[in-house]
């Protein structure tokens, strides 16, 4: 059912990657500027843009797909393994002192906001829905580092988790882009829904600047391994240089 990400491995030859946060600049990013290149959504689309890779990190995305506009018609989907191997991710409570991040039940998740999801139920709505449509697109599995799993797996792109926004961008590299554009990255207090999907993202988004220290600091390293960019963002916590389109 799944397909591998391995199939996309090195796909784009050293072409361009729009990578589109969640971020209010996000509604800045313009149709012109997408219309050549392949774009990756991570978690949330406004409706306004179109892309071709959509990824679902995280157990609260795919709760939210509906609200995080995802549309199977258009778009092919990227699902991490917290997302399609939530039982084996749960097996791997006893190797922690703390057990908030684990729910009893081994088929659902425990966020800190939201409490335990039923993972599989609203996979499997998705799913359906995929197979309703003929499964026009395909849907991949990856598998990213998390905080929450020291399994070892042989396929886990990236060396250490940081969030879902700075993991695609070790995709783009896994992809063979040669440039990335980040739209929506505002980071710190600018990265907020204008359009939230309910009142929790805007109280998990609204931290200090203090908070997305270590998440500037880390991009500090990527942008040494890739050139990135910011596309129609005033303010953004990274500092990266601008394209204004």
């Amino acid at each position: 059912m799944y397909s591998s990400i391995s199939e996309l491995k090195g796909f784009l030859g050293g072409e361009d990657l729009v990578i589109v946060g969640g971020g209010p600049s996000s509604e800045n990013l313009g149709k012109e500027f997408t219309k050549s290149r392949v774009v990756l959504g991570c978690n949330y689309r406004n409706p306004e843009n179109r892309y071709d890779l959509h990824l679902l990190h995280d157990p609260l995305a795919i709760m939210w797909y509906k609200k995080n506009n995802v549309d199977l018609n258009t778009s092919h989907m990227i699902l991490s393994q917290i997302i399609t191997e939530v039982e084996t991710h749960n097996s791997n409570r006893e190797k922690f002192e703390h057990e908030r991040q684990f729910a009893l039940n081994p088929l659902h998740h425990r966020d800190v906001w939201v409490g335990d999801i039923p993972v599989n139920e609203y996979l499997n709505a998705m799913i359906y829905e995929w197979e309703s449509l003929g499964r026009k697109n395909k849907i991949y599995k990856a598998s990213s580092p998390s905080p929450e799993t020291t399994v070892s797996l042989d396929d886990i792109i990236g060396e250490r988790w940081f969030n879902a926004g700075l993991w695609c961008i070790k995709l783009a590299k896994y992809f063979g882009a040669g440039r990335v554009f980040l739209s929506g990255f505002d980071g710190g207090q600018f990265h907020n829904y204008s359009h939230p999907p309910s009142s929790r993202i805007v109280t998990a988004k609204n931290r200090t600047r203090h908070d997305y220290m270590p998440y500037a600091h880390h991009m500090n390293e990527l942008k040494k391994e890739i050139d990135i960019f910011l596309v129609n963002t005033e303010n953004s916590l990274y500092n990266l240089p601008k394209v204004f389109v």
